[in-house]
C-alpha cells in the first residue's frame, strides 16, 4: 500500500530531522519530522500512519491512532483492511545540521514508517476492533498510565459510539 502523501512526509522528515528515534506520539509537523497522519478516501475509508520512532513504537503509535481517529469521527469500532511496515533507508543530500548540531555530508536514514487502511463502523462483529477498548488498555505512547477515554471526554459515556 503506497501512498503519495507519505513520500511528502518522508522527504520533509529526513530534511528537517537527524535522529529518526527520538519520536513522540503527536501529530506529524514538519520541524519535528514525526508523528501521526492521516487521510480519507473516496471509498470511506482513512489511512493512518506514524511515521518515526523505533519500529515497535511505529506500528503502536499509528493502530492508536486508528482507534484515536474512529472514536473522534463518532465511531466505536473500526476494522483493519490493510497494514503495512514501509520502513525504508532514505539518502539525503548534504550536508545538513543534525538534531545535536553537527554537520553531516550526505547519508542513509533509516526511517521507520507504519500504515494502516481502516474502516469506521458502528456495531460489532467479526474482525472489528473496540476504540474504547483500545484507548482505555494500552498504553499511550510514552505515557506511562493508559489515555482513557474518560479522560479525554470528562465523564461522557461511550454509549450511542
Amino acid at each position: 500500500m503506497k501512498f503519495l502523501w507519505m513520500a511528502v512526509l518522508l522527504v520533509s522528515f529526513v530534511g528537517v530531522t537527524g535522529c529518526v528515534y527520538d519520536a513522540a506520539y503527536c501529530r506529524y509537523s514538519g520541524d519535528s519530522g514525526t508523528g501521526y497522519d492521516e487521510k480519507h478516501f473516496d471509498d470511506g475509508s482513512w489511512g493512518v500512519e506514524f511515521v518515526g520512532g523505533y519500529p515497535d513504537f511505529c506500528k503502536e503509535a499509528a493502530y492508536y491512532h486508528a482507534a484515536e481517529l474512529t472514536w473522534e469521527k463518532g465511531y466505536r469500532y473500526f476494522k483493519v483492511l490493510q497494514k503495512a511496515d514501509v520502513s525504508r533507508n532514505v539518502e539525503t543530500s548534504g550536508p545538513h545540521t543534525t538534531a545535536s548540531g553537527g554537520q553531516v555530508a550526505g547519508s542513509s536514514v533509516y526511517v521507520p514508517m507504519y500504515l494502516y487502511k481502516i474502516r469506521m463502523v458502528k456495531t460489532s462483529g467479526a474482525g472489528t476492533v473496540d476504540a474504547y477498548h483500545v484507548l482505555n488498555t494500552h498504553k499511550y505512547p510514552r505515557k506511562e498510565e493508559p489515555y482513557t477515554v474518560d479522560e479525554r471526554n470528562g465523564d461522557k459515556s461511550p454509549s450511542g459510539k
